[in-house]
């Protein structure tokens, strides 16, 4: 566009008003074209992107029935429109990690590099994290990996007598597929918070496994960053991906035998900012059968 500008307010402008002999109607055309194309794309930005920060994320919820243990992990990028006073806020029971785009060694000589560090203001209340400033720049991407344990009473039940399921987490679940004793697949939908639907026997399993998990649930691996360790001249490159992440890959494939694995509505509560524009998320939730 620069450079687009730069020959249309130069040389097309100059031999165009010197043929008509007005060459000095130069002096006006050149700021006149500048503020007008510096204000399209100024009402171009506005328009494709808002004014709202933009948020994408994929949460994976391991559900332990039996112990009424459960982790969640949320890998979510943000991208701020504008730079006003907002900050990304975390409950002080969540751990915060950031991710790089970029490998995190330098070859040369075994040192980092420190290319592409995050430095910002970080403030640790009573209740929350608050992450401000070079940790939510404006019109950059950064993405961050975060992992919180709770527990409930009840989350997911199933009576095989019955062949009914009950949801009591908090988020609707759309989909579900379950593993039975005999490794049959059952699926429900529309499962709303605290209610129990029938089990159905699913007939094309894996159709139904590869729908649920899409290019939003599992990304292409040429899309997530890589992470690279040097030591003696030898290079050991691997992916940066966390252990649920991996379980969910292989899962995948195959469910095991009493496992279960949904989608279900993305739980707000842990985006980090309250009026984000979420755009393609995802919310998963996986686990095993007591």
């Amino acid at each position: 566009l620069n450079l687009l500008f730069a020959i249309i307010v130069g040389p097309i402008c100059y031999f165009f008003l010197r043929q008509r002999d007005r060459l000095y109607l130069l002096y006006f055309v050149a700021p006149s074209l500048a503020v007008l194309v510096t204000g399209s794309l100024f009402a171009y930005a506005l328009v494709s992107d808002g004014i709202t920060t933009k948020q994408r994320t994929r949460q994976i919820s391991w559900i332990d029935p039996a112990t009424d243990y459960h982790l969640s992990e949320s890998r979510s990028t943000y991208y701020r429109v504008l730079g006003y006073g907002q900050n990304i806020q975390i409950d002080s029971d969540t751990a915060i990690y950031p991710v790089r785009h970029s490998p995190t060694d330098n070859p040369y000589y075994g040192r980092n590099s420190g290319e592409g560090l995050l430095h910002g203001e970080y403030v640790d209340t009573a209740n929350n994290q608050l992450l401000s400033s070079g940790f939510l720049p404006t019109r950059n991407q950064v993405q961050y990996l975060t992992v919180r344990p709770w527990s409930a009473e009840k989350s997911i039940e199933v009576d095989w007598e019955t062949t009914q399921i009950s949801n009591h987490l908090p988020q609707a679940i759309r989909q579900i597929l379950v593993s039975d004793d005999a490794g049959s697949y059952w699926e429900a939908t529309g499962l709303a918070p605290e209610s129990t639907v029938k089990l159905l026997p699913c007939k094309q399993a894996k159709q139904s496994l590869d729908q649920m998990l899409g290019p939003t649930v599992l990304p292409n691996t040429t899309d997530i960053p890589m992470i690279q360790s040097y030591n003696w001249g030898s290079t050991t490159v691997g992916s940066q991906v966390s252990m649920l992440e991996d379980r969910l890959q292989r899962w995948s494939q195959h469910l095991p035998k009493r496992s279960f694995l949904g989608i279900a509505e993305v739980d707000r509560g842990q985006l980090g900012i309250a009026d984000a524009r979420v755009v393609d998320s995802v919310h998963v939730v996986m686990g095993s059968l007591p």
